[in-house]
């Protein structure tokens, strides 16, 4: 069988593309093999991490009211429950994407199989060898593993990656986080709400080490008030199992140390998911950790071959890949030349408060232009910080010295993945830090700190 378009994956970059493709009415075959459709978001990050954040911050505010009239109590949990619920939603958020792909996609034929290529422009998938003019690699990514003294030892279920923390049934008594990004900022904090005694270790130098150094302190502070031990710059160099207890060795400056807890989760980074696609046989060849390498149509080294998503490496996000995957699709099979302004597209972690980040950093700014400008606010500048007795936050603002043209905003605070949009949407077109000192927001509203931070360029925050 041949078609004009092969989609080997079956994530938000696999699933955009097939729906761009039926669009447009493109003979297409997508392949996919291994988590259901709806890929890592749907099955294993996105979706069960953000319920289960949630539950825990319900659980969380009724043991901590924000206002003196509100006394604290203790609701009863059910920890296997929270987790019953997020299968649930797992499993109907697959079956809208699967239904959507048997019934609306008129162009599209899915083959659950793993594919392979087999020379350009042949695919074998199963049994079956297929000819197509373009592919699309949209294999995703996953967890990389711990490699360190004693793993071998272990046993399954000693050490868990995010897919088997959600998978459990019983909530740990105490539990290490091994990664100090967003996966490992998000479950540490979630496990914490449930009740576990949390260490979260990072090997940077700071948390979340893409943010500012203000962002990062203020999300530390805010997860040690709340009981959790955080230790950054560390080194792990062994694992072992004690009794009911898994010890991890590290270096903390330099000295041998240990943690012990019931559970040991690894949130350390991704890898790609490109070794099984023999891509040697195209012509094409893998970074080491499994990410290929693509332009700014998205197109790999291969012709008429195209990744997008994880597979073609970071920034990891859903919405990211999905527009990567329609992209690719229309710069193959459609004659464009579209590309993505990486700087205008922003990211969250969903921690409470949650941390948001659009554009440069201050240090990627002087690093691009020479120099740029700042200016840092405090949450509690905010008046509707200080209504809801939500005062721990800031925002950092950083515009180009010369054209005064925002090129970057973080901010940790309530609501701060819904804010950072506007701080987006100047990026990429181009606005003023005036434009937004002087639009109108909405009073009292988190979101007016994007306001009040463009201000303290001309005057104080106060």
């Amino acid at each position: 069988m041949r078609y004009d378009l092969a989609i080997i994956g079956g994530g938000a970059a696999a699933l955009a593309a097939a729906a761009k493709a039926n669009e447009l009415g493109i003979k297409t075959v997508l392949m996919s093999k291994g988590l259901p459709l709806g890929g890592t978001c749907v099955n294993v990050g996105c979706v069960p991490s953000k319920m289960l954040l949630e539950t825990g911050f319900d659980l969380w505010r009724a043991l901590h009211p924000r206002f003196r009239a509100v006394a604290p109590a203790a609701p009863p949990f059910k920890f296997s429950e929270a987790i019953a619920e997020k299968d649930e939603l797992i499993q109907v958020s697959r079956e809208a994407k699967y239904k959507a792909l048997q019934a609306e996609y008129k162009s599209v034929e899915l083959i659950e199989e793993r594919a392979r290529f087999e020379g350009e422009g042949k695919i074998r998938a199963g049994s079956r060898l297929l000819e197509t003019e373009y592919t699309l690699i949209a294999t995703g990514s996953s967890n990389r593993p711990l490699e360190i003294a004693g793993m071998d030892a272990l046993s399954p279920g000693d050490i868990l990656d995010n897919s088997a923390a959600f998978q459990l049934r019983e909530c740990p008594k105490s539990m290490i986080i091994l990664g100090g990004g967003p996966m490992g900022l998000e479950i540490a904090q979630m496990f914490a709400h449930f009740g576990s005694k949390v260490t979260l270790l990072a090997a940077t130098d700071r948390l979340l080490p893409r943010a500012e150094p203000e962002i990062s302190r203020m999300i530390r502070e805010i997860l040690e008030e709340e009981g959790l031990a955080v230790r950054v710059g560390i080194k792990a160099t062994a694992v072992r199992k004690d009794g009911q207890e898994i010890v991890l060795s590290v270096e903390d400056e330099g000295r041998p140390c240990e943690f012990r807890a019931e559970k040991l989760v690894v949130a350390i980074g991704l890898k790609g998911n490109t070794e099984d696609l023999n891509l040697s046989s195209v012509g094409l060849a893998p970074d080491e950790r499994g990410f290929i390498e693509v332009d700014e149509f998205m197109r790999t080294r291969a012709a008429k071959i195209y990744a997008a998503g994880d597979a073609a490496g970071p920034p990891w996000l859903e919405p990211l890949a999905a527009r990567e995957g329609a992209l690719a699709v229309e710069n193959a099979l459609a004659g464009k030349r579209l590309s993505i302004n990486y700087d205008a597209v922003p990211s969250a972690v969903f921690t409470e408060p949650q941390v948001a980040l659009v554009g440069l950093s201050e240090e990627e700014a002087v690093k691009r232009f020479g120099r740029c400008d700042c200016r840092t606010v405090e949450l509690k500048k905010v008046s509707k910080a200080a209504i809801t007795n939500q005062t721990r936050g800031v925002a950092k603002m950083i515009i180009h010295s010369d054209t005064r043209v925002i090129i970057g905003f973080q901010a940790v605070s309530p609501s701060a993945a819904e804010f950072v949009h506007e701080a987006a949407l100047a990026i990429q077109h181009g606005l003023k830090v005036d434009d937004l000192a002087n639009l109108v927001h909405v009073f009292p509203a988190y979101g007016e700190v994007v306001m009040i931070t463009a201000q303290a360029f001309t005057r104080g925050a106060s």
